[in-house]
Order: structure tokens, then C-alpha cells, then sequence
């Protein structure tokens, strides 16, 4: 199913786009990288860790044919429904103290940003190609993600514990995350748009 609707399905849309002269719009993931490197820049070289994120990088290639093209790349994503920070949100609330990971990092992207990012690139005119968007500022781990929600609700930061991804993953079937999630925002600040900081 992974490999139906994030690469067949992106394929067929790119074959349709470059035969009908539409600009095709995708979304990317974080997961077709490795996470070896602090931050990545659209230019790397794709290296997922897992079958998901071999799905996804099959999918960038595919929607790369398409002579009219945006393929945004995104990490963390927070929107409405279920995510981390309403977890952590609830967690808070119900008086719970999770245990959360602490070695991986990176930043999180609102869906709202996205969204404005992806209206910016289309409505500019800007360049075709690969843009990654995310939040801005300084880049955090889950953990401590985590305690700034648990603190917004009155809750102790030390309530949230912190527990290395290996300790996690027991007894969970989990597609492997990169370790640095990062992405350069550079391409998309060169366009005109400032990503707010997910400090704010």
C-alpha cells in the first residue's frame, strides 16, 4: 500500500502533468534521508533507512520527471487531529508523565505552514523543484518538544522523561526515523518566505 500511493500514484500524476502542462504539487518526508548529517539541503543524496522511506524517495524521483514541479519536503508534521504536540497536549492534561526520545532532532512543520509556503512558491512563480519547509529556529529534540508543551500547561518539564529511540522501539513495529531531521531552509528564504520559528 506504502509503495501504491507514495510512488505509483505521484508517478501516474507526473506522467499526466508533463502530458498535460500542469504543475504537479507533492509532498516529501524527512524519511528519504538518513539522518547522518546535521541538515539537509534539497541537493543530497536520498538514503532512506526503511521500506517507508524507500516508498517516498521513489516517489521524489518519479515526481522529478515532471517538467512543471513543486516537491515540497517536510519533517515533524503537526495539523489538526492526532500528532505529537496534541499528544503531548493530552498527556499533560490527563496528568500522565511520558517518556519521550531524546536523540533524535530536528524541527517541526505546521500544516498551516505548509500550506502558506505552498501557496507562496505557486502564486511567485517561484523556480521548479524541491523545496524543503519546516519551521524555523533552533532545532530540538522530541523530548524536549515535549516538556515546552508540558510547561504551556503547567506542567513540569522533569515530568517528561526522556528515553533513548532503541529503548523506545521495544515491542513496537516503528519505521526507522532519521537521527537529524533538519532541513536547510535556505532555497525557500531565497524565494521570499520566512518560515515562523516553532518557538513562537
Amino acid at each position: 500500500l506504502a509503495w501504491r500511493l507514495n510512488a505509483e500514484l505521484p508517478a501516474q500524476l507526473a506522467r499526466r502533468a508533463a502530458a498535460d502542462r500542469f504543475t504537479l504539487v507533492q509532498y516529501s518526508s524527512d524519511y528519504v534521508f538518513d539522518g547522518q548529517t546535521e541538515q539537509h539541503d534539497e541537493a543530497e543524496t536520498l538514503s532512506p533507512l526503511g521500506e517507508y522511506g524507500r516508498t517516498k524517495a521513489a516517489g521524489d524521483l518519479a515526481v522529478g520527471v515532471a517538467p512543471r514541479h513543486y516537491l515540497l519536503r517536510t519533517s515533524w508534521v503537526v495539523g489538526d487531529g492526532s500528532n505529537f504536540v496534541a499528544t503531548m497536549d493530552r498527556l499533560a492534561r490527563d496528568g500522565v508523565s511520558p517518556a519521550v526520545v531524546d536523540d533524535q532532532w530536528g524541527r517541526l512543520s505546521f500544516a498551516d505552514e505548509i500550506a502558506a509556503a505552498t501557496v507562496h512558491l505557486v502564486e511567485r512563480g517561484a523556480p521548479f523543484g524541491t523545496y524543503n519547509v519546516s519551521q524555523s529556529g533552533e532545532p530540538m529534540t522530541w523530548v524536549e518538544i515535549a516538556r515546552e508543551v508540558f510547561a504551556l500547561r503547567g506542567r513540569s518539564r522533569e515530568d517528561v522523561s526522556a528515553v533513548t529511540t532503541q529503548e523506545y522501539a521495544v515491542g513496537k513495529e516503528m519505521a526507522p526515523r532519521p537521527t537529524h531531521s533538519t532541513l536547510d531552509l535556505s532555497k525557500l528564504r531565497a524565494t521570499g518566505y520566512e518560515p515562523v520559528s516553532q518557538a513562537e
